[in-house]
């Protein structure tokens, strides 16, 4: 007649889905049945004094553990944990710009399994997506429960801009969640020279230049610029602004600010007379009035005042000097006396 079974102990403690389960007492007989939290499972009896079964997927958490034989049924004293893998489904803030330096930064992962880990990394990756290193901030958790593991980051940890996966781990698997670390939003706070040309280059001053894509100037594409440092881009004037409103674009946001600016344009010039009969050289010369006219013949001095950019009279033949006795000058017209020397 079977003997009633004694069940004295089971391992592993805590055991994952899925994995064996090895149960060890005395008076074990086939057919046998092992009850996990109301699931009846069929063991494999390997001898009088040991048993095994295969954890199902229907249960997470703590339970105790029976069996059934021909000859009873016995209970365990003892209480069996188990554990699913685990995920995450939510990394909470997902981004943050370079946190101040000694400025913690709390970090939330969402997801279901969390608690009891047996390890919590954070893998760290450059711009390129190259792997920087790999910390384990398991003695960073402030709280944990099975939907959620909080953690402090020092900023030390967080100073490179690029993508960072924490990944939680558990006997039954692992699971990952990204965060990223990007780049501040870059400003602008000057534009030199305020007075240029087309083909000029312009100097942008300001912060968080690094990356940039786009830069324009007075809705003017500047295709031609250079990132020379973080505070600093270089660009070439492509074109006639509409305003004096400077933008620059990286993939961390868009700047925009407005100066005043003056936009020289190119010059057109007509003479009149256009020509001169040549005066005997024994003959008294008076002065000869030449009338310039055309566009953007002027341009604003530093006071703000209208000035000749630069005037050349050049005489043929190299047989003299031409020099200026007065110049009255509009935006319009320039009209000079010339005496030859």
């Amino acid at each position: 007649m079977p003997q009633l079974p004694i069940l004295t102990s089971f391992s592993p403690k805590p055991i994952a889905q899925g994995q064996v389960l090895t149960l060890l007492g005395n008076n074990f007989v086939a057919p046998m049945t092992v009850n996990i939290n109301g699931v009846n499972i069929t063991a494999t009896v390997a001898s009088l004094s040991q048993a095994s079964i295969v954890i199902p997927n229907t249960f997470v958490g703590t339970t105790t553990v029976s069996i059934t034989t021909p000859g009873g049924s016995a209970t365990s004293s003892s209480s069996l944990t188990i554990i699913a893998p685990p995920t995450i489904t939510v990394v909470s803030p997902a981004s943050i710009f370079v946190p101040s330096q000694g400025v913690n930064t709390i970090i939330a992962l969402s997801g279901t399994n969390l608690n009891a880990p047996s390890a919590v990394t954070v893998t760290q990756r450059g711009a390129n997506g190259s792997v920087i290193g790999i910390t384990s901030i398991l003695g960073m958790i402030t709280s944990s429960s099975a939907t959620q593991i909080v953690v402090s980051l020092p900023s030390t940890m967080l100073s490179i801009v690029g993508q960072y996966t924490f990944t939680v781990t558990n006997l039954a698997g692992s699971a990952s969640g990204v965060f990223n670390i990007n780049l501040p939003p870059p400003t602008i706070t000057d534009l030199q020279p305020r007075i240029f040309a087309v083909g000029q280059t312009v100097t942008i001053t300001g912060t968080n230049f690094l990356g940039a894509s786009v830069v324009t100037l007075g809705g003017v594409n500047l295709t031609n610029f250079t990132v020379v440092n973080a505070n600093t881009i270089t660009a070439i004037v492509s074109g006639a602004p509409s305003s004096g409103v400077v933008t620059v674009q990286t993939g961390s946001g868009i700047a925009q600010a407005e100066f005043n600016y003056s936009f020289i344009a190119t010059p057109t010039l007509s003479v009149n007379p256009n020509r001169l009969a040549i005066t005997p050289i024994t003959t008294s010369r008076q002065p000869v009035v030449l009338t310039l006219t055309g566009n953007n013949l002027m341009l604003p001095s530093t006071t703000g005042a209208l000035q000749v950019a630069s005037l050349t009279l050049i005489r043929p033949n190299n047989g003299g000097s031409i020099g200026l006795n007065s110049l009255i000058v509009n935006p319009f017209n320039l009209t000079l006396s010339s005496r030859v020397i």
